[in-house]
């Protein structure tokens, strides 16, 4: 895989070689993705709990999880690529997480399934047209609400095991320095 990096960084005409890339930015950043996604989740379970079920926000926030979820997966398959050979036991570790993230990817399609499920019956009861022996599909709020707790679950899960990992290999950004002088 390292001849792969140093071969492209080479054609690409990179300064820098390709050893000198870190794995710490990548699994940085799959950690902001997942606690973006902790709270996509959050704001999933608020809209289908709410007074009045707002169908546009909630898919919106389902397909903005789906592309979160994809890219934190990303972001650890580069930290795992990227891992120095003093640090490969950790690999273990980001698969853990990733196994996480794709069962939150399985719970957010079944959770889709039961959203497209409920805006069918909730169209179904505001158009009068249906023959009264006909049955729509029903709504089952009580099985989107589950769906999406496990949904949450699964995500926390996937934001400790993170922490965990990231406390082990001492994943530390610094923060940006105060500005000095004018803006430029």
């Amino acid at each position: 895989m390292s001849t792969r990096l140093l071969t492209m960084a080479w054609i690409l005409g990179a300064s820098a070689t390709a050893t000198a890339q870190d794995h710490t930015l990548h699994m940085a950043q799959a950690g902001a993705l997942i606690d973006y996604a902790q709270f996509e989740t959050r704001l999933l379970f608020n809209a289908v709990t709410a007074r009045i079920f707002d169908p546009d926000i909630t898919q919106s926030a389902a397909e903005e999880l789906d592309r979160t979820l994809a890219a934190a997966k990303k972001s650890l398959d580069r930290a795992d690529a990227l891992l120095p050979e003093s640090k490969a036991g950790a690999s273990k570790g980001i698969l853990k997480i990733r196994d996480n993230l794709v069962q939150a990817e399985r719970q957010l399609q079944s959770f889709n399934e039961l959203l497209e499920a409920q805006i069918a019956a909730l169209s179904g009861d505001e158009s009068e047209e249906e023959a009264e022996g006909e049955e729509g599909p029903k709504a089952d709020w009580n099985a989107l609400r589950a769906s999406a707790v496990w949904l949450a679950a699964d995500v926390r899960k996937a934001d400790r095991g993170h922490a965990a990992l990231s406390k082990r290999l001492r994943i530390r950004l610094k923060p940006a320095p105060a500005p000095r002088g004018e803006r430029p």
